[in-house]
């Protein structure tokens, strides 16, 4: 079986893995021959269709195309998680629920032939 096109990016960047935000973290910059490359080596050809599949699968990763280097500090942001900091809610009796109304089955089954 193949190799995925995500794992020969990450192969061929020595990356572990891509980006957790790709829209906003990188986590790397490929360059055109290195797209040309992962493309020749997953469909055996450099022809555009695959070249645009490659840089696809590079920008869901957080990986640039053809950029510039990217900071350690960029691709330390870009992997790891940050986890939002919220203050402890406070102790507050919880109010109660009130039950879900409950449905007649004639109108349940309307409802299901109807696809609703």
């Amino acid at each position: 079986m193949k190799e995925k096109t995500s794992d020969i990016i990450k192969k061929e960047l020595k990356i572990a893995k891509g980006s957790g935000k790709s829209g906003i973290y990188r986590v790397a910059d490929i360059s055109q021959e290195q797209v040309k490359g992962v493309a020749l080596a997953k469909f055996g050809s450099e022809s555009e269709q695959y070249l645009k599949q490659v840089m696809g699968t590079c920008r869901s990763m957080g990986i640039s195309i053809g950029v510039g280097p990217v900071s350690e500090e960029e691709a330390k942001k870009a992997t790891t998680k940050e986890e939002a900091v919220t203050a402890p809610a406070e102790a507050q009796p919880a109010a109660p629920v009130a039950p879900a109304p409950v449905e007649k089955k004639e109108e349940k089954k309307r409802k299901i032939r109807k696809g609703k």
